[in-house]
């Protein structure tokens, strides 16, 4: 029998999709990307690339909150971003919120993101693996 299990979290957006907010399996979880949606409402947070990734890393800190993990488990992340003028201001966010030994990153420009529901204008999605404990 499989020892994984998927978590739709009641503190993070709810998934736009059909998968959940996180994946557990053994002592790991895997959360699937944020971006920088309020949670009670579904919208995009104001103040462009950096509001977006500070709410987007909130949305994680609580799923992994629920799964019992923290940011400070987190191992491994992705970034994607859609103007890589923004690329200071995302590394200065992350490195303001993730603690030391920070996470290994992936990063990269991509053209677009998901923009459901509504018409906003997503400018940055992160997701992790973290352990837990």
């Amino acid at each position: 029998m499989a020892s994984h299990r998927g978590i739709v979290s009641k503190r993070g957006p709810q998934p736009t999709g059909s998968y959940p907010h996180a994946h557990i399996d053994g002592d790991m979880v895997w959360v699937t990307a944020q971006a920088g949606r309020d949670p009670a409402s579904g919208e995009l947070v104001p103040g462009g690339v950096e509001g977006q990734l500070n709410q987007a890393i909130d949305n994680l800190a609580a799923i992994l909150d629920e799964c019992g993990s923290s940011l400070d488990r987190v191992v491994k992340t992705q970034i994607m971003y859609t103007d890589a003028a923004d690329s200071d201001v995302i590394q200065a966010v992350f490195s303001s919120r993730f603690p030391d030994p920070r996470p290994v990153q992936t990063a990269w420009g991509v053209r677009f993101l998901a923009a459901e529901p509504g018409t906003e204008v997503v400018r940055v999605q992160i997701d992790c693996v973290a352990g837990l404990g």
